[in-house]
């Protein structure tokens, strides 16, 4: 009676765990897609109503160096200090805008990492190497958008600790099942000491959560980064193992 009992007991607390696992993949979802619909919220309002702004005074200061530039040379020459200027502050406002949501990830998973390679390779000394498939099934616009910032984080990480002469990212499609990699030839470190206090990892770990898949790093001090992802490419989530 006594042991029956106990093997109950566990399984409840096994159960209770397991809807725990649920829960907080539940509540990170939500967490992510929100900050995400926060940032495309934030880009869109920036791109259209800063945007619209910035260029009507360009336009307006473009205005008076027509009419009074020629007459007067040390106005024309302030004018054109303001127009360089607000030439600049465009270039920020479009980087600031791409940041937190570059349009590219309207085209697809795909297109995404490559416009996202492709301006990790220029921005550095650091060869970024992409390897996708032709056809790979559209992703859900938050897996997609999940994906896309653990690469991201990744790309950030390797800039920031790993140099790196190069990275490699691999995106397969397995039957139900999306893998993704990401690869470079760096210093390493030891993933016992850095996952305490990496917050790049831990955001990585919390999006593979929300999709309720994989994540596995692989890393040793002189022998570079493995950073593998596992999930569903299904819109449904997958189901968690169940607790020990």
């Amino acid at each position: 009676m006594t042991i029956w009992r106990d093997i109950s007991e566990r399984k409840e607390a096994e159960q209770r765990l397991h809807e725990s696992y649920e829960l907080l993949r539940e509540l990170t979802s939500r967490r992510e897609t929100a900050r995400e619909e926060e940032r495309k919220r934030i880009a869109r309002e920036m791109h259209d109503e800063l945007g619209q702004h910035l260029t009507a005074l360009r336009m307006g200061v473009s205005t008076l160096r027509v009419r009074f530039g020629q007459d007067n040379p040390d106005l024309g020459e302030q004018v054109q200090k303001i127009l360089l200027l607000s030439d600049k502050t465009m270039q920020v406002l479009r980087n600031v805008v791409t940041s937190l949501r570059p349009a590219v990830l309207d085209a697809g998973i795909a297109a995404a990492l490559e416009w996202l390679a492709a301006e990790f390779s220029q921005q550095g000394q650091t060869t970024c190497r992409l390897s996708v498939p032709k056809e790979i099934p559209d992703l859900a616009e938050e897996r997609a958008v999940a994906m896309f910032r653990i690469v991201q984080e990744a790309l950030t990480n390797v800039t920031r600790h790993a140099d790196a002469q190069q990275v490699f990212i691999t995106l397969e499609q397995k039957g139900d099942e999306c893998l993704l990699e990401v690869r470079d030839d760096g210093r390493g470190f030891d993933p016992v000491v850095i996952r305490k206090k990496s917050f790049g990892l831990a955001g990585m770990k919390e999006r593979v959560l929300m999709l309720g898949g994989e994540l596995d790093v692989t890393s040793s001090p002189g022998n570079g980064t493995v950073i593998k992802v596992h999930v569903s490419s299904r819109s449904e989530m997958l189901t968690l193992p169940n607790p020990p």
